[in-house]
């Protein structure tokens, strides 16, 4: 069995059409926030992915490790 080294980020929200990572609060902000924290020699992001709910709720996973 293989012991893989990550994390998996889930960061969930309500999204407008036009959000900045600039903007406290907003998902983008969250996103952003979270890649900037990571060391990208200690913990590469190895997959981001996203899924709407339908409506304005957005999911996104950030998957980072070695």
């Amino acid at each position: 069995m293989a012991a893989y080294a990550t994390t998996t980020k889930i960061i969930k929200g309500i999204v407008t059409a036009t959000e900045a990572s600039d903007t406290s609060g907003t998902v983008s902000a969250a996103v952003n926030d979270y890649i900037q924290g990571l060391d990208s020699t200690a913990t590469p992001i190895i997959s981001i992915s996203t899924a709407m709910d339908g409506g304005n709720t957005l999911a996104v996973t950030i998957v980072s490790g070695k």
